[in-house]
């Protein structure tokens, strides 16, 4: 744990000098005011309390999936997620510590970093909203919650880190784990959140918190000594597609470049699917198990072609992994052509996926309104994509640090996002005006979002 300490400073002096130490250090208080925006929203809809602390360690859960991940794809999904540099978790080049080690002390720097930045400020946030609807929340019962979201993050970090484990050693192996535990959570749902922090939230006893942090520390273990990030090096090679590739993007050559930086790194297009997917399963197991939500949205093709909307964030995320716009300024293209093909690639990466995953959305609860969910879907892609490009460039990742883009990006995204879910809400009396409204309000957000994107150009030169 040596390289723990370091880590936790390297993080902050990285941030704080990008972001200004206030910047980087109001984090944790936006993460409060919009959490307690979005809570006060859930009790006023007839949500208790009580589902909103379990429905907030769900959240979490899914949250540590995706953090997890960081070594999902294969070997050098470090160098992916955070480019080259000479940061401690690369240690291993230089000093004589493992990758096994650095990539693991990394993934507990960031529990402890996510817990400070988000987590506690998630908990927190109870407080004045329940006090607002005349409930008070006792410490021991705030020190609860705490636990329990800690616990779901860390469990979800602990499985995604498993499964990267099992996926440097057999990906046949990883797809058996995965669908047993997707039966079990189908066929028996009650047996396997007992083995969850959710399972302590519903009765506290040491049986019940044995039985949750069991599983957390066994997973994290075994996916340390199981993880083997030289696992599948050596030498690939590949046909030469990058002329009709080309082509298909209508003489594109930049953009068909991007495509085949992201195609062709570690897990290619599937760590798009993974990410993207982190929401479908978000958005399946809401519909599938809180009655509310079911009653609620109870036809919800067009709430799912927003979120996937959303979701198409990290999308740019990863397609801005691989380039810088420095790296372009000796080559024989302007600021401008360099943004026109990260538009291209992400449209030709983000919006088959997004349809993929609302197709299987369709097969498994069939969508009434999933017309007005297929034209939804690229409308409320662009604005997103508009706000992103507007608000970072071509480094969104500040979006996750930064305390003010955070605020703003929020802002402008639930100005569009929450008609549309109160769209998809009214659209069971309202079909026809619920329909209209969520084309027309997608259709103007989109334009807004083109707008945005044209004059983030300029200011990239």
């Amino acid at each position: 744990m040596r390289l723990l300490r370091p880590m936790l400073k390297e993080e902050w002096r990285l941030h704080s000098r990008l972001f200004g130490s206030a910047g980087f250090g109001a984090f944790p208080l936006v993460v409060v005011v919009i959490s307690a925006v979005a809570y006060f929203g859930v009790l006023a809809s007839g949500f208790t309390l009580i589902e909103l602390e379990r429905g907030v360690g769900y959240v979490v859960f899914f949250l540590g999936l995706s953090v997890g991940s960081v070594g999902f794809v294969s070997r050098d999904a470090v160098e992916n997620l955070l480019g080259e540099s000479n940061l401690l978790v690369f240690s291993s080049r230089t000093l004589p510590v493992s990758q096994r080690r650095s990539v693991s002390i990394f993934v507990i720097k960031d529990l402890v970093y996510y817990s400070f930045l988000y987590l506690t400020p998630l908990v927190v946030a109870l407080v004045p909203v329940a006090y607002f609807f005349g409930m008070s929340i006792a410490p021991a019962r705030l020190a609860l919650v705490w636990v329990v979201t800690n616990g779901s993050f860390a469990l979800g970090v602990s499985s995604s880190f498993f499964a990267a484990a099992l996926h440097t050693r057999s990906r046949a192996l990883l797809g058996g784990v995965v669908a047993a535990v997707a039966a079990g959570l189908v066929y028996a749902p009650s047996e396997v959140l007992a083995y969850t922090p959710i399972g302590f939230y519903a009765s506290q006893s040491p049986i019940t918190a044995a039985t949750a942090a069991v599983p957390i520390l066994v997973l994290a273990v075994v996916g340390v000594f199981v993880f083997d990030p030289e696992r599948g090096g050596g030498t690939e090679s590949y046909r030469d597609v990058y002329p009709g590739l080309r082509d298909l993007l209508r003489g594109e050559g930049l953009a068909a470049k991007m495509v085949l930086d992201v195609t062709r790194s570690s897990g290619g297009v599937w760590k798009i699917f993974f990410s993207v997917g982190i929401l479908f399963g978000v958005f399946v197991f809401l519909v599938l198990y809180v009655d509310l939500v079911s009653n609620i949205v109870a036809a919800p093709g067009l709430a799912f072609a927003v979120l996937l909307s959303i979701s198409t964030v990290s999308v740019y995320h990863w397609i801005n992994r691989f380039d810088r716009l420095e790296d372009y300024t000796s080559l024989p293209v302007d600021v401008e052509e360099v943004f026109r093909a990260k538009a291209v690639t992400f449209a030709a990466v983000s919006v088959p996926v997004a349809y993929a995953y609302l197709f299987v959305g369709v097969a498994v609860f069939g969508f009434d309104e999933i017309v007005a969910g297929i034209a939804v879907l690229p409308l409320a892609t662009t604005y997103v994509f508009g706000v992103t490009v507007y608000l970072t460039g071509t480094e969104p990742n500040e979006l996750l640090l930064d305390s003010k883009l955070f605020a703003v990006f929020t802002a402008a995204v639930a100005v569009v996002a929450v008609p549309l879910f109160v769209a998809s809400i009214a659209y069971l009396r309202f079909p026809v005006e619920a329909t209209l409204f969520a084309l027309v309000l997608s259709a103007v957000s989109a334009a807004g979002g083109f707008v945005l994107y044209r004059r983030a150009v300029p200011r990239g030169s």
